[in-house]
């Protein structure tokens, strides 16, 4: 009888969401038997939020990794090819002002889910209800990781998965903190702890596709995606569930705030009232499709600084851990999948053992954070183009927009050529020269 393959190292995953399962699946597409560790808060796997896009560049990547199938099973098609149309929104009738250059796909992220769980090995162990405090990296001895229960396990390498309130990044850089060699240094070690407000709330609903077509039967939302556009601020719908559902979104942005301390709960639950009355004077569509969101959840969006490290030691960030990023480029739950793809791929070099964890963490570092934190800032500017506040939209007043002075031709230029601007990497680009680069520098790393 053959013995199973010795594990190379153990590896633990702090957070169950899309990153964290999205390495998972990663790992075990290397070829490279490890111990892994999964450690999540809840009770179960599940994610917050309701509607996720996949770019042509992600989309690619989830097909290496196996789950080409079980995605196209649970896509939803959309018009007559899928591009989001823009119209500028915030006045009595909306203005076409033309769509998106690439489709995308969309899925409901608990689905999305769902599929990323099915293809985790059953060979790597699962804990839920195991919420991290802290850990200890005292090399060469093993990681040691601090639970609330009052648990502690051990492990060679961490990742820390577990989202924007990451406490892996609060240990990591509580650590950095403390060992910096000058007070400034510090300093920008402590603000790497916490995110921080965007200047944008967003109220979020799924609504029930068969209901809302009962009472609006041509409403294109039904069956396209459509982002209308306003002066400081959006509503965004996009079908999922194979067509049941309508994940629709408002957002209200409120000017210079980005970068400030939010006052209250970031996500609390509400009535449309307050939200439906930011869109009063918009286009009549809008506001059916704002008055058939039932119970809102209301979000402040947070994102992070620009992170100066990904890993200390032997211990990496991913996804949102690492680079958590406002919503409107659709590219959070995307870089969280090329996170794993990068640092997967690194680990199962024949290069990369224990002792050199930390030459394989510093590559991903390296290749990984600058591309990460690009997008993150182009999803930022993303949401300038599309709330009116973007190079060619910024001088017009509220006024304005609403009575309507932006001329045809510049909304045209916006969504064409400012807005292709910033979406465009996602359908002309892919990470194989990065992850090509990365694995060069790995083996030059280990071989000095």
């Amino acid at each position: 009888m053959m013995s199973a393959p010795q594990a190379k190292f153990t590896i633990a995953i702090v957070g169950g969401g899309i990153g964290g399962l999205a390495l998972a699946v990663a790992l075990a597409k290397t070829g490279t038997t490890f111990d892994v560790d999964i450690y999540e808060s809840t009770a179960s796997f599940g994610e917050i939020g309701a509607g996720l896009g996949v770019w042509p560049r992600v989309w690619n990547t989830l097909v290496s990794l196996g789950l080409e199938e079980d995605l196209k099973a649970r896509s939803t098609t959309m018009g007559e090819d899928g591009k989001m149309v823009y119209y500028k929104a915030d006045q009595a009738e909306s203005i076409n002002s033309g769509k998106s250059k690439q489709a995308m796909q969309f899925y409901h992220r608990a689905e999305f889910l769902k599929i990323l769980e099915k293809h985790v090995p059953p060979s790597y162990r699962t804990h839920f209800g195991k919420r991290l405090v802290s850990y200890e990296d005292s090399s060469p001895d093993p990681i040691v990781l601090h639970f609330k229960d009052g648990t502690t396990a051990q492990c060679d390498m961490l990742v820390g998965a577990d989202g924007i309130r990451s406490a892996v990044r609060r240990a990591m850089f509580t650590a950095l903190a403390a060992k910096a060699q000058d007070d400034a240094l510090a300093a920008t070690y402590r603000q790497c702890v916490d995110a921080t407000w965007s200047g944008v709330v967003t109220y979020r609903a799924l609504v029930q596709a068969d209901a809302f077509k009962a009472d609006y039967p041509n409403h294109a939302a039904l069956s396209t995606p459509i982002c209308y556009m306003g002066k400081h601020a959006i509503a965004l719908s996009y079908p999922i569930s194979q067509g049941q559902l309508v994940n629709t979104v408002a957002l209200v942005v409120t000017p210079n705030a980005r970068g400030t301390t939010y006052e209250g709960s970031w996500v609390t639950e509400t009535d449309n009232d307050e939200m439906i009355s930011y869109f009063s004077h918009w286009d009549p569509q809008v506001y059916a499709l704002l008055k058939a969101m039932k119970n809102p959840s209301k979000w402040a969006v947070h994102e992070l600084t620009r992170l100066p490290t990904f890993v200390s030691g032997r211990v990496a960030l991913l996804g949102d851990a690492g680079h958590a990023m406002t919503p409107h480029l659709a590219s959070g739950a995307g870089q969280a999948v090329e996170d794993a793809l990068f640092l997967s791929t690194l680990l199962g070099q024949s290069e990369t053992t224990k002792a050199t964890i930390p030459s394989a963490l510093a590559v991903y570092d390296e290749i990984r954070r600058p591309f990460a934190q690009h997008i993150q800032e182009l999803s930022f500017k993303t949401g300038e183009i599309a709330w009116l506040d973007g190079p060619r939209t910024q001088s017009y007043s509220a006024e304005e927009c609403a009575a309507g002075r932006i001329p045809e031709s510049v909304l045209q230029q916006t969504i064409s050529e400012d807005m292709a601007g910033v979406q465009r990497w996602t359908w002309t680009t892919d990470p194989q020269a990065d992850l090509k680069l990365a694995v060069e520098k790995l083996k030059a790393k280990v071989e000095l």
